[in-house]
């Protein structure tokens, strides 16, 4: 009878995992109904190894080891692939919903698809694109013009001058502009780089960018020997010898580019990733 009372009492305060169902077997059979017992907790007490029971109480919200974690969140996320998605969506409201959505953030990282919706079926999404662009083209012009109008009062002023380069840069490197405007743009930063050269002749930077801006205008006169400059003074700058490879293929020297190709393993010219990858495929190009 002890035993039966003393069963009920580990029951009672959760010692014993078992259920009632088997208090009958231990009070109509004392020793082997204790035994089944004992049989049935061991059982039940591997089954529950590793495992930890929480009372309700800890699934409180504001009980601070249970509190939910918040994620920094970036200031900047690559949304890229969900817009590329969105555009594949078959149904309009959710396609043209997404699209808003994610262009809204920051439309000038996203010129290249801007440019895709403006032609797409969605009259909505095509006014809104082209609307886009002709409001980030208009922020260009203005900054550009303030610039410029900022470095004719202080001509010699060399930050105001870098910042109206870098202005035209961007404005060139954007894809929004083609043609006869993309060639005026080119035009002025022609200008501005030589005034800068004028100033720094040995500044690494604007010495190639001048040359990548002639060759990307179609102007080779003097570039070879602007090249033949820039490997003297940097012969260990990879951008020199992906300029060389744009001059010979628009001059069409495919002797001349097997050669430069020759002389980077040879001179075991430095690559940066980038630098391996555009080695890599026209190596096997022109080879």
């Amino acid at each position: 009878m002890f035993i039966c009372i003393l069963v009920y009492i580990f029951m009672r305060k959760r010692i014993f995992h078992t259920g009632s169902l088997i208090m009958p077997m231990v009070v109509l059979i004392p020793f082997w109904g204790f035994c089944a017992l004992l049989i049935e907790e061991c059982i039940i007490r591997r089954k529950k190894m590793g495992t930890k029971t929480v009372g309700i109480e800890k699934l409180n919200l504001r009980d601070q080891k249970y509190r939910r974690i918040e994620v920094e969140k970036t200031e900047k996320k690559t949304v890229t692939v969900p817009l590329e998605e969105a555009m594949l969506i078959n149904d309009a409201k959710t396609r043209r919903s997404l699209m808003l959505d994610i262009l809204h953030k920051n439309p000038n990282e996203y010129v290249h698809m801007l440019k895709r919706v403006s032609l797409s079926d969605d009259t909505e999404l095509t006014h809104y694109a082209t609307t886009t662009i002709m409001e980030i083209q208009s922020d260009f012009e203005k900054q550009i013009r303030k610039s410029y109008l900022q470095l004719k009062k202080c001509p010699e002023d060399w930050e105001l001058l870098e910042g109206y380069i870098n202005l035209l840069q961007n404005y060139i490197d954007s894809g929004l502009i083609s043609g006869n405007i993309l060639l005026i743009q080119r035009s002025k930063l022609k200008k501005a780089l030589e005034k800068a050269l004028e100033g720094a002749p040995d500044e690494k930077r604007i010495y190639l960018l001048f040359i990548e801006n002639e060759l990307a205008a179609g102007q080779y006169a003097g570039i070879e020997g602007m090249l033949k400059t820039a490997k003297a003074r940097w012969p260990e700058e990879e951008k020199i010898y992906m300029l060389y490879l744009n001059y010979y293929r628009n001059s069409g020297k495919g002797v001349e580019i097997r050669q430069l190709f020759k002389e980077i393993q040879e001179n075991k010219i430095y690559l940066s990733r980038k630098g391996k990858e555009w080695f890599g495929f026209w190596n096997a190009e022109v080879n």
